[in-house]
């Protein structure tokens, strides 16, 4: 009766110690899966990060040559103001010196 009960304690350890070691395969294989995707996260990590200081430094460019046409369309536009002032002057000039005056001068004798 002894052994029977030994050997029912036996193939009970026997099939415990089969489903723990199951258990442990496949925590084994689920632990390298996931390790996997780990590294595949990290990969894409990795290249999302790339992406950002490219596209960061695509921005800085732009923003760099933005501002540099920004300033040429300034200067181009004040040089233009200056000398559209300057003209304006000279216009305001010629008027001042009345051409109608001249022409009256020039009636007068002829009257």
């Amino acid at each position: 009766m002894a052994g029977l009960f030994r050997g029912l304690i036996q193939d009970s350890v026997n099939s415990a110690l089969r489903d723990l070691k199951q258990e442990i395969r496949s925590t084994g294989e689920e632990m390298n899966s996931l390790r996997q995707e780990v590294a595949s996260l990290k990969k894409l990590a990795q290249e999302h990060n790339a992406a950002g200081r490219r596209f960061e430094s695509m921005v800085d460019s732009i923003e760099e040559r933005a501002d540099a046409r920004t300033t040429q369309i300034m200067d181009h536009v004040n040089t233009t103001n200056s000398r559209m002032d300057r003209k304006i002057e000279l216009l305001v000039d010629c008027l001042g010196k009345s051409p109608q005056k001249s022409k009256k001068k020039t009636k007068k004798p002829e009257s």
